[in-house]
């Protein structure tokens, strides 16, 4: 899935689950998520992610392979626990934009190996940058407005 796919994702999820989540700061909990949602494609260098971070995107991908350990819930647990010793808040951003990004790479024929490195992998069939994702993406803006003319952020 394309970058802007993988944010409103993550910020319509972030949206629905602040009725739930104990968020003092609505505006750092969405930069984070904004921040993390793309981060699993960290290991594919001409991904939005891994054009900010050149050379060392392409040693991470690599060493580590793309769609490994950056798209399964190893990485997302690990990295929720190390950045829960410094913030809550940016921990549960982190498990959201991960949990949310790792969701949409498992609908695409490519799929993610979620159990890694157990090689099982969970795919679908909507094509990244395809018609389906386009209407996803649609889909999902929509709702993010309907979600905010309710008032309920």
């Amino acid at each position: 899935m394309f970058y802007y796919t993988h944010l409103a994702f993550s910020f319509l999820i972030g949206l629905f689950l602040l009725d739930y989540l104990p968020i003092e700061n609505k505006f750092i909990f969405f930069l984070f998520v904004f921040l993390f949602s793309s981060f699993p494609d960290i290991d594919k260098a001409n991904s939005k992610i891994g054009k900010k971070f050149g050379a060392l995107s392409k040693i991470i991908g690599f060493i580590f392979g793309h769609r490994e350990i950056f798209h399964s819930l190893l990485f997302m647990v690990f990295g929720y626990i190390l950045l829960s010793v410094f913030s809550g808040l940016i921990a549960i951003a982190f498990l959201i934009a991960v949990a949310s990004h790792l969701v949409l790479d498992a609908l695409t024929p490519k799929g993610i190996m979620p159990f890694y490195p157990l090689k099982y992998k969970v795919r679908g069939v909507i094509k990244t940058g395809g018609l389906l994702e386009k209407l996803i993406f649609v889909g999902l803006i929509v709702l993010f407005i309907v979600k905010l003319s309710t008032g309920h952020i």
